[in-house]
């Protein structure tokens, strides 16, 4: 494969072009995690653009009601390259089966597509929390539209965090002199009737505590 087709495929998409949806949701569903994802349709643009027309195809096989392996064939030149995934649903469990296996599928060719680098810049990319709009009783959606308005309104934190634990104080520095820790006040009696008894006889005071 040239140089030339390799920057055509891995060429990064208008952010107005990228989609985002919610990984994760905060519990009363203001908040969410968005992350990109391409259109499975501009995924095929994308591959029509450097292949041309009639220079690639998809077949997607059946393996369960909710997922598909998808087989993406690529002709480069005289030589054909096959490409092999499988596809997932992500559609709500209230939709009927063809909309999974139309999910599945579009997930599948998403996914063939990026060992030839499209889209593969946008695994590396960080999710954002953002405001969310509730959908139905459970899940919710990215209130920016697409991946340009969420880098002018998002940031890159949680939307609650714990405050942060002080550090705890360095201790002192250490000194060649020990400091004398407080004696408990029995001990304190005992002391000062063992040195006035000294001054009487006079003794030489040396007291071990």
């Amino acid at each position: 494969m040239s140089d030339e087709l390799i920057q055509k495929l891995i060429a990064k998409f208008p952010p107005e072009q990228v989609q985002l949806k919610a990984k994760n949701v905060t519990k009363d569903r203001t908040k969410c995690l968005a992350v990109p994802y391409l259109d499975a349709r501009d995924v095929a643009e994308r591959l029509t653009e450097v292949f041309g027309l009639g220079g690639w195809s998809i077949n997607h096989q059946v393996v369960s009601e909710k997922c598909v392996k998808s087989t993406l064939t690529v002709q480069i030149g005289e030589q054909t390259a096959i490409y092999e995934d499988f596809g997932y649903s992500d559609a709500s469990d209230n939709q009927p089966g063809p909309e999974h296996l139309k999910a599945a599928a579009s997930d599948g060719l998403k996914r063939c597509a990026v060992p030839l680098g499209v889209g593969r810049y946008l695994y590396r990319l960080e999710g954002k929390w953002c405001d969310a709009v509730p959908i139905g009783e459970k899940s919710a959606r990215p209130k920016p539209a697409n991946l340009a308005e969420l880098l002018k309104v998002a940031g890159s934190q949680p939307p609650t965090q714990s405050a942060a634990k002080p550090e705890a104080a360095p201790p002192p520095a250490a000194t060649g002199e020990k400091k004398k820790r407080p004696l408990p006040r029995d001990k304190q009696v005992l002391v000062t009737e063992i040195a006035g008894l000294c001054d009487e006889r006079g003794w030489e005071e040396k007291v071990v505590v």
